[in-house]
């Protein structure tokens, strides 16, 4: 089980939102470490929602801090 950190933009036009929902089933069936945060206005590029690309950012670093 690889720990996974998922970021999912609301308006992404490049990867659907609703991916996230049969990924996140997928990693709550085989018991996985995962976190997952919402970009509720950005696109694939995450760049519209200046909060949540800072918590993102950080638990990145703790994911790479701690599994890497």
């Amino acid at each position: 089980k690889i720990p996974t950190l998922l970021g999912f933009a609301v308006k992404d036009t490049t990867v659907p939102y609703g991916n996230k929902t049969s990924i996140e089933n997928k990693l709550k069936e085989v018991k996985a470490t995962y976190d997952f945060i919402e970009f509720p206005n950005s696109n694939h590029d995450l760049t519209l929602d200046i909060l949540e690309k800072a918590d993102y950012d950080t638990l990145l670093l703790r994911y790479c801090q701690k599994y890497l």
